[in-house]
Formats: C-alpha cells, sequence, structure tokens
C-alpha cells in the first residue's frame, strides 16, 4: 500500500482524469475496478456486480488503455490480484466519487420533496449532550438554512469510517485525524481526570504526580485503555486494571465504592458521586484534542463550512463545556449531568 499523502495527491490527479476529454472514464468502469480492490478478484468482482468475469476485465482492461497505466497486476495461477500505486489511487478517487454521487442524490431528494437540506453530524455520547445543545442553539439564532441530525457513535474509528463513505457529513474527531482523505478543525483540548475515593490518602494530596499511580488499582474505561495505559507506560507506570466497563455513568460509582482509581476524559464527567474525589492529570497524561472533520468534495461543501464556523464559535471557550473538577484536596461536591461518553 501507497503512503496517504501520495495516495491522497495522486488521487486528486486520477479525479481530474475522470472529468477530462482525454480520460472519459465510465461510472461502470469504476464500479468494477472497486469491485475488484474489495473482492480481491476478478470473479468475485463479477458477482458483486452480477455480470461475467470477462466484463470486469474487459472494463479495466479499458480503463489501462486510456489512461495508459497499468492498475491491477494479474498473477498466472492465483485467484487474487494486487492493485498498483495507481490502482490504489484510481479506487481512492473512485470511492470519493461514489460518496459524492451518493450524497448528492440525497440532498436532491430533500430538494424535490421540499425539504431543507440534512446536514449529518456524527458525535460520541459526551458531545451530544455536552456540545450539540449549544450547537443547536446557536444554528436558530443564525437561521442556517438546514436541518442538523446528530447521530451518535461511540467509536471514533467509526465515526471517521461513516465520514469516509458519505454516511454523515461532519464529524466530531479526536486528533490526529486516521485518514488524510478529510478536512479538519481542532476545537479543544479535553484533559484526563483522575477518579479517586474520597476517604483514600492520595484524595488529600496537593497534587498527583506519577509516582502516586504507581500500582493503584484501576477501573478500566474501556474505550479509553488503550490511549491511557500507553501515557502512563511512557511514564514508566504498568498500569494495575482490576475491572473494565464500557459504561461511563459506572465508573464514578465504582470509584466510591472503592473498587479502585479511574482515568477519564473530562468531558465525560457529569453528575458527581459525594464519595470521589476528582484530579487534573494534565501534567502526567497528555489530553485527548477534540475537533471535527468533513470531506473536501462535498456537493454542500459551503453548507458545511457554515455549519462548521458555527461549531467552531460554540467551542471557543472550552470552559462553557468541560464539567468542572475538583481542585486538589477540595472536598466540595459539584452538580451536573449523568455521565457520558
Amino acid at each position: 500500500m501507497i503512503g496517504a499523502e501520495r495516495r491522497n495527491r495522486l488521487g486528486r490527479v486520477v479525479l481530474d482524469a475522470i472529468w477530462s476529454d482525454g480520460g472519459r472514464l465510465t461510472l461502470l468502469q469504476l464500479r468494477a475496478l472497486y469491485a475488484v480492490a474489495n473482492e480481491g478478484s476478478f470473479a468475485a468482482a463479477a458477482v458483486e456486480l452480477g455480470c461475467s468475469q470477462p466484463a470486469v476485465s474487459q472494463r479495466i482492461a479499458s480503463i489501462e488503455r486510456r489512461l495508459g497505466v497499468v492498475l491491477v497486476r494479474r498473477t498466472s495461477g492465483q485467484r487474487q490480484v494486487r492493485l498498483t500505486d495507481a490502482g490504489i489511487a484510481l479506487v481512492n478517487a473512485a470511492e470519493q466519487v461514489q460518496v459524492i454521487l451518493r450524497t448528492a442524490t440525497r440532498h436532491i431528494q430533500d430538494m424535490r420533496d421540499g425539504r431543507e437540506p440534512t446536514v449529518r453530524i456524527g458525535v460520541f455520547s459526551s458531545v451530544a449532550v455536552r456540545v450539540m445543545p449549544l450547537v443547536l442553539a446557536a444554528m436558530r439564532t443564525q437561521h442556517l438554512p438546514c436541518r442538523i441530525k446528530p447521530i451518535e457513535v461511540d467509536d471514533d474509528v467509526r465515526l471517521q469510517e461513516l465520514l469516509r463513505f458519505g454516511e454523515i457529513d461532519i464529524a466530531f474527531v479526536i486528533f490526529p485525524l486516521q485518514s488524510g482523505e478529510a478536512h479538519g478543525l481542532e476545537l479543544f483540548s479535553d484533559p484526563f481526570i483522575l477518579l479517586a475515593p474520597r476517604n483514600a490518602p492520595l484524595a488529600s494530596v496537593d497534587r498527583v504526580r506519577p509516582a502516586d499511580l504507581r500500582g493503584l488499582p484501576m477501573v478500566c474505561l474501556t474505550s479509553e485503555q488503550l490511549e491511557v495505559a500507553a501515557e502512563l507506560r511512557r511514564q514508566g507506570i504498568e498500569p494495575n486494571w482490576v475491572f473494565d466497563t464500557d459504561k461511563i455513568h459506572v465508573v464514578e460509582p465504582l470509584v466510591a465504592a472503592d473498587v479502585g482509581y479511574s482515568i477519564v476524559p473530562q468531558l465525560a464527567l457529569g453528575q458527581r458521586h459525594p464519595g470521589v474525589t476528582r484530579f487534573s492529570l494534565s501534567e502526567i497524561v497528555s489530553p485527548r484534542e477534540i475537533g471535527i472533520a468533513w470531506p473536501p468534495h462535498h456537493p454542500r461543501l459551503g453548507l458545511l463550512l457554515r455549519v462548521a464556523d458555527v461549531i467552531r464559535g460554540v467551542c471557543a471557550d472550552p470552559a462553557h463545556i468541560l464539567p468542572p473538577i475538583d481542585a486538589p484536596g477540595d472536598a466540595s461536591v459539584t452538580a451536573g449531568d449523568a455521565l457520558l461518553r
């Protein structure tokens, strides 16, 4: 496989070739190449497309003749095929074309039915509760000509996949982006917070230091396990996981019950348990960088940029978004909403 930067550069070149008089590539040809790439063979691609294997071969051979490059390496005696760098670039471009057409068709259907265009925004749960109400309120005051439909997915990789395939129009994501095929805007840092049982000795320290975390029993929030573990190991600390859960709302009660300590993003905090103290770990664990991403070739790109600008304005002051934490050694309790992720 070629690198993302080179693939994107070649993809832009090939996109120009698709629409040029010299290229004259058809959607049938692009679908054939895309099917071969996804299915791994001409025979499987033919089944997927509902046509004969010679028809698939002819379509790809026609592209190769027009562009003057080899796209698919055919190995004698083997059913599987391998794409060349040019083939990978063209598949990347073909995918963009399919996404553009699918998105344009959806917007045209809205126009046909007399509806305002719908902008689908992918969010994870904490963004859905902490950020989106503010975004929707700001959208209403600015009278943007669209409807907003939040789509909640608690998996950053999955959100970026949905964006890539045109299932959503804008996505809240964790930077850096997994793919170079989207444009992005970083919004704010989301620090990690240590949750400690209020009666534990650590709850009374002035400041948490790396050495304080060594050997502590930890309640693991599954979605953050890899990142938290990597950060702790950079400090020479091997995590001591004693319990794991994918439900953020149960983490603080577990900590209050003295099952263990926990490290979670500040954006996920909400209603507190009186038996828990929250410490900032900004000097130990690097924060998450929250941002948004959108496809560069969206048929309503101007509208997406206006929506992105509203989101940027809402997130300009993270203090209005991130829930409060305890000052070190402060036993006060603040009210909030349910714990989220």
